[in-house]
Parts: structure tokens; sequence; C-alpha cells
């Protein structure tokens, strides 16, 4: 019962068009919630995604 409430009253997020946003938007993500935001994204071409993450996991490694 309270999780229905929850579901119904919670605020949808808008989905950055900007790759980095997005990124940092995926990021600030619950964990519970990633399935679904990724999900969205699906009619977006998130190849871009991919590739900037990518590049940002490598500049981590020294």
């Amino acid at each position: 019962m309270l999780l229905s409430w929850f579901l119904m009253n919670k605020q949808p997020r808008v989905i950055p068009d900007n790759t980095e946003v997005l990124v940092e938007f995926l990021l600030d993500t619950e964990a519970q919630e990633i399935e679904f935001q990724i999900a969205g994204l699906r009619p977006r071409k998130i190849s871009s995604i991919y590739c900037l993450v990518y590049e940002k996991f490598l500049a981590l490694l020294p």
C-alpha cells in the first residue's frame, strides 16, 4: 500500500539532452531506478553515452 502511494506521488525526473549532464543524471539515480531510467533512453542513440562513460573511466586509471 505504501509503495503504491509512493509511486503514484513521485515526481517524474526530466532526462537531460546533453550527454555529460545525462551521465551525471544516471550517476545520481537510485540503484532501484536505474533500470527504468535506462529503459527510457532506448529510443535515443545511447552509444555516445557509453563512449563518454568509457572515456571518464579511462581518465580515472593511473
